[in-house]
């Protein structure tokens, strides 16, 4: 095997993802554990179950005051975890 030039390890791991579609998957991953730094603890705590489904993201939280809250915060929150992710994966948030 011709060795045709040095690859970093950043850059294989990147074109194996890209090559295996797994891109979408590894962002709803990542959306989940970012909630936490985007919204606080105080929200984070108070959230019960987080879904994403074709770019959206469905949020439910145990406490009416937080729901609203959020309601009225959720673009800014489409742009925190947009930005975070690096591209525009999630297109609105649904809060229950």
């Amino acid at each position: 095997m011709k060795r045709t030039g040095a690859i970093s390890i950043k850059d294989l791991v990147q074109q194996a993802i890209d090559e295996n579609k797994l891109n979408d998957g590894l962002d709803k991953v990542r959306v989940k554990s970012l909630w936490k730094e985007v919204c606080g603890t105080y929200v984070a705590n108070a959230t019960t179950d987080i879904q994403i489904n074709s770019s959206r993201l469905f949020v439910s939280v145990n406490s009416s005051i937080i729901r609203s809250e959020l309601l009225l915060i959720r673009s800014e929150l489409v742009k925190r975890l947009n930005k975070n992710l690096g591209r525009e994966f999630i297109k609105e948030i649904i809060i229950r």
